[in-house]
């Protein structure tokens, strides 16, 4: 398994993921209608292209034989708090260990910028949940968010001291 750094080429490969990967992970979570709305408003050309060039997302791309199969995105909030904002691998890929080598290469890139917090925001009835906390993140919070839409993010915020 190897990483790269994400660039504006990459949207597509990132969109690709996504799409494939949030029926999965929210079918059973949210609405359909909620899924295209977040999809549309997180993984738009436009909102990837902000996210990358003026918000400072780093986008690791996670390839195995050159192929991609994941990506994490993360930033930081603070000196000291680094947010982890996206992880998702292909279902096919899942369960093979390779969600915890790419979270341990984004703690390894946060550890370079020497915050001593990761951060993020897991929805409460999301089964991966489980991950960060087998991880060794814990639940420090819970959070709604209004989305707009009609829509709102219900999650827990979950930190992990580096």
């Amino acid at each position: 398994m190897k990483f790269r750094v994400a660039s504006i080429h990459d949207v597509p490969v990132i969109q690709r993921i996504a799409n494939e990967c949030w029926p999965v992970a929210y079918g059973e979570i949210l609405s359909k209608e909620q899924i295209v709305y977040m999809l549309d408003k997180m993984y738009s050309n436009t909102a990837l292209e902000h996210q990358i060039l003026e918000e400072g997302c780093e986008f690791i791309i996670a390839t195995i034989d050159n192929e991609p199969i994941g990506f994490a995105s993360w930033s930081l909030l603070s000196q000291e708090i680094a947010k982890l904002h996206k992880l998702y691998l292909l279902s096919s890929r899942k369960g093979k260990g390779y969600g915890k080598k790419l979270m341990h290469e984004v703690i390894i890139r946060v550890k370079e910028v020497k915050a001593t917090t990761l951060e993020l925001q897991v929805n409460k009835n999301n089964p991966s949940q489980l991950f960060y906390l087998n991880y060794g993140f814990e639940r420090a919070d819970e959070i709604v968010i209004d989305i707009g839409g009609g829509f709102v993010m219900d999650d827990y915020l979950m930190r992990y001291k580096l």
